[in-house]
């Protein structure tokens, strides 16, 4: 008697693995702020005993969300800003659920591209 035995595959699912990298240049690319990743465990396996260069967040689903936005906007942003110009500064993002709405605080202006136009 032989066996045998047939799998047949339908479709790839879809893969789960997400991360965001949240950057902030200036406009001619000299500058940078720092880069953070946003991931959905709370502690990445390949992290774990090792140093990484990257600070980490996690978030349910690996997006930005706003208490994230203001987070890195105050201890990354405010902070890159303030050591590096005294001038007004424009901040443009794209039309995101995760950013908070237009806003001003202090040399720093907040807009957004409008909703269908791409970053």
């Amino acid at each position: 008697m032989l066996l045998h035995s047939e799998t047949t595959i339908r479709g790839k699912k879809k893969s789960l693995a997400r991360v965001t990298l949240v950057a902030c240049y200036n406009a001619i690319g000299t500058k940078k702020a720092h880069i953070r990743m946003i991931g959905k465990a709370k502690e990445l396996a390949c992290i774990v005993g090792n140093s990484w260069p990257l600070p980490y967040l996690a978030q349910r689903n690996a997006l930005i969300d706003i208490s994230r936005f203001n987070k890195w906007f105050d201890q990354v942003f405010v902070r890159f800003v303030c050591s590096r110009s005294n001038y007004n500064v424009l901040l443009i993002l794209h039309n995101a659920s995760g950013h908070a709405e237009a806003f001003e605080r202090d040399v720093i202006k907040v807009i957004f591209f409008p909703t269908n136009v791409p970053s």
